[in-house]
């Protein structure tokens, strides 16, 4: 955990140009990343993982190989709201249709900006390796150009920074530009343009759009192990209309292809929810290896929510309230397409686990609700895009064996946004973590062993013992704990030698170690 921590730090000290910056495609942008093992299309419109201007896949891991995984994805918002007097019509917006591959929303312009060229500079994708460190652009292969680098962060602020909407306040002395990953891509979108939807404009005001969202859509990618096969998307949905929107729900939301780009190997993928630890909230997707995907070196696909909006009792948006968590996972194929507003908010809303099914063109979905928002009130989603090899080095199986890397990079990827987010200064979060108060001796060992921790404030605590199948072996400590340093005890005795993992969780801090067995 240590070494993880480190590498985020560092990715955060040397965001900066690195390359010459992209050439502005036009108002609506398609754009791909250049950091990390996965090679990545998006748009400024909530597409994400398809090549919109050749209508292919667009999600490809390793980078350099001929491998897809993603053809496309994008999110889906759902919510209930009074219109003309009739309350609780249930309304989806979504930024991408698997069944057309259309977006309803359109890229923002600030309302300060009056002319075309000033638009395009203010809408396209801002990939933070196309500015230096000071924010300002390189302007060298993009003849449009581009406002400064929009995310600062003040002093006492949360560590992802805020987008600046405004251009003309992205110059402060106080506040500083500010990059979180190897590369990180901004955009934002709102759903005001009736023209973008499907089924026409009359029909869709009538049933109540445009809903009043606009969204700050934030992408992570990485590129020192073990986070350079992972992708973090975040969203910042902000409610800009007049009325309330009740029984809210969020969901990414992916047309997954597994096989190599550009051939006929869609029929044949499966998903499956990782039920053997339910805390990861994990989906896995893989392809079965036969036809054009045998012996391509195909790897598992993942998805895990890693921020989910708080809410209090009512399900009102409260800092202080219980995190919602993942509610629903759906997976599909493409004849079973949800195709109108009430199919599909039953469909996201439904609470349903979809076990494991027959392969197929399959699609992914994972929500979260419900909750209301207010106007002006703005919730935060994230979740994880993460790939892996097999366990065994050949095709997949889909068998909880053959998952088990991809399951730790899930574990590690939680826990470096969790130490992330939720550490206040960063900084501090990782001397507390250098300090080493997360003892862990002997180890290796033969038979009992210690873990001692340290809890700075009143935290809830939770130690939990992992095998490298991520099966869970024990639970150590699950308690309310007051500031002070604690031990705890485990013997392993009975366990056959072999590598397992603490996991402690101080007040949503998460720290895995690694203690070794011997016989």
């Amino acid at each position: 955990m240590k070494q993880l921590v480190l590498i985020i730090t560092s990715l955060i000290l040397c965001g900066g140009n690195l390359t010459a910056q992209r050439k502005t495609t036009g108002f609506y942008d398609l754009q791909e990343n250049s950091r990390g093992n996965i090679a990545f299309k998006g748009t400024n419109y909530g597409i994400f993982g398809l090549d919109t201007k050749n209508s292919m896949g667009g999600g490809y891991w390793k980078r350099g190989s001929a491998n897809q995984y993603i053809y496309g994805g994008g999110m889906w918002f759902g919510t209930q709201k009074n219109v003309n007097n009739k309350p609780g019509q249930k309304l989806v917006l979504i930024s991408y249709n698997p069944n057309s591959g259309a977006s309803w929303m359109a890229p923002s312009v600030h309302p300060s900006i009056d002319n075309p060229r000033d638009s395009l500079k203010y809408a396209h994708l801002y990939y933070s390796t196309d500015f230096d460190i000071n924010g300002d652009a390189n302007n060298v292969a993009d003849t449009i150009g581009s406002y400064k680098w929009p995310i600062l962060k003040k002093a006492n602020q949360s560590n992802f920074g805020e987008f600046i909407a405004d251009p003309a306040l992205r110059i402060s002395s106080n506040d500083k530009p500010h990059f979180v990953s190897a590369e990180d891509v901004i955009c934002v979108y709102n759903d005001a343009e009736l023209t973008r939807y499907e089924g026409g404009i009359s029909t869709r005001r009538a049933q109540g759009y445009p809903l009043g969202i606009s969204i700050v859509q934030r992408t992570y990618f990485f590129d020192k192990a073990p986070l350079q096969d992972v992708l973090i998307l975040r969203y910042e949905i902000t409610h800009t209309g007049s009325d309330t929107l009740s029984h809210c729900w969020f969901a990414p939301e992916f047309d997954f292809d597994i096989g190599p780009g550009g051939q006929n190997s869609s029929g044949n993928d499966k998903l499956k929810y990782y039920g053997s630890d339910s805390t990861l909230g994990l989906v896995v997707g893989w392809s079965l290896g036969t036809n054009v995907d045998k012996n391509k070196g195909l790897g598992y696909f993942g998805a895990t929510l890693l921020e989910t909006p708080k809410v209090d009792a009512s399900g009102n948006l409260s800092s202080q309230g219980r995190e919602l968590g993942l509610k629903t996972h759906r997976n599909w194929v493409l004849d079973n397409d949800p195709k109108d507003n009430g199919d599909r908010y039953d469909f996201m809303s439904s609470g349903q686990i979809d076990e494991e099914i027959e392969p197929g063109d399959k699609r992914l979905l994972m929500a979260t609700g419900p909750f209301t928002m207010q106007p002006g009130e703005t919730a935060v989603i994230s979740f994880a895009i993460m790939f892996a090899a097999t366990a065994s080095g050949g095709d997949a199986t889909g068998s909880n064996a053959d998952v088990a890397k991809l399951v730790q990079l899930c574990r590690d990827t939680k826990a470096a946004y969790s130490n992330f987010a939720k550490g206040g200064d960063f900084t501090a979060v990782h001397e507390d973590i250098q300090a080493d108060v997360h003892s862990l001796y002997p180890n290796p060992t033969t038979g009992v062993t210690t873990v001692e921790y340290a809890v700075n404030s009143p935290s809830m605590v939770t130690v939990e013992v992992f095998d490298m199948l991520s099966n869970r072996v024990a639970v150590l400590e699950n308690a309310s704990r007051a500031p002070g340093t604690y031990r705890t005890s485990f013997d392993t005795q009975s366990l056959p030698a072999g590598v397992y993992y603490f996991r402690i969780d101080i007040g949503g801090v998460i720290t895995l170690k690694k203690l070794i067995v011997v016989k």
